[in-house]
C-alpha cells in the first residue's frame, strides 16, 4: 500500500512533466524570426518603415496600435509584390509604395499612442521581429538612425537605435 505522501509525490511529478510538455507545445506555436522591423525618419522628418530580412523571406508588413486602453487595431498593411529576400528594404509609412500593394493606408500617427510594426509571411513560416514606437520616439530619431528591437542585446533583447548601415548586421548576425 502506498502512503499519501508518495501519491502526492507521484502526482506532483506527473503535473511537472505535463507542465513542461504543455510549455513545449506552446512555444512550438510561435513563428520563427528571420530579421527585424525598424522605423526611422527621412530628411523631412516623415516616418519610414524598414525590414531587415535574414536568410529566408518576408511577404509583407503590418502596423497596428497597441495601447492598453484601446483595442488593438491595424493602422496600415502592405504586401510585397514579390517575396522579400535577404537584405534591407525601406518605404514611407504613408502613401503608395512601388513594389508593394498597400492594403490600407496609414491615416496618421497620434501622440501618446504606441504603434507596433512587424513583418510576416503569408503562410506564417517566418516573421520579422516587431518594433514598438510612439511619435515621441520618432521625434528623437534623425535621418540615418533606425529604432528596432534587438533580440541579441542583453537578456531577451531590448529596443536599440543604430546607424542605418548597422541595422542589417545587428538584426542578422
Amino acid at each position: 500500500m502506498r502512503s499519501v505522501g508518495s501519491l502526492r509525490a507521484v502526482r506532483g511529478a506527473a503535473c511537472a512533466v505535463a507542465a513542461v510538455a504543455a510549455a513545449g507545445l506552446l512555444t512550438g506555436c510561435t513563428v520563427p524570426g528571420t530579421g527585424a522591423a525598424g522605423v526611422s525618419v527621412d530628411a523631412s522628418g516623415k516616418p519610414v518603415a524598414l525590414l531587415a530580412v535574414c536568410g529566408h523571406h518576408i511577404d509583407g508588413a503590418t502596423l497596428y496600435r497597441t495601447n492598453p486602453d484601446e483595442s488593438t487595431s491595424d493602422e496600415a498593411h502592405w504586401t510585397a509584390d514579390d517575396p522579400l529576400g535577404p537584405g534591407v528594404v525601406s518605404w514611407p509609412l504613408n502613401g503608395d509604395v512601388p513594389g508593394w500593394t498597400v492594403d490600407y493606408y496609414l491615416t496618421g500617427l497620434r501622440p501618446g499612442v504606441t504603434y507596433t510594426l512587424y513583418g510576416w509571411t503569408k503562410d506564417n513560416s517566418w516573421s520579422a521581429e516587431a518594433v514598438d514606437f510612439t511619435l515621441a520616439d520618432l521625434a528623437d530619431l534623425t535621418p540615418g538612425r533606425v529604432r528596432f528591437f534587438d533580440i541579441y542585446k542583453g537578456d531577451g533583447g531590448s529596443t536599440a537605435t543604430v546607424a542605418a548601415a548597422d541595422f542589417y548586421k545587428r538584426s542578422c548576425p
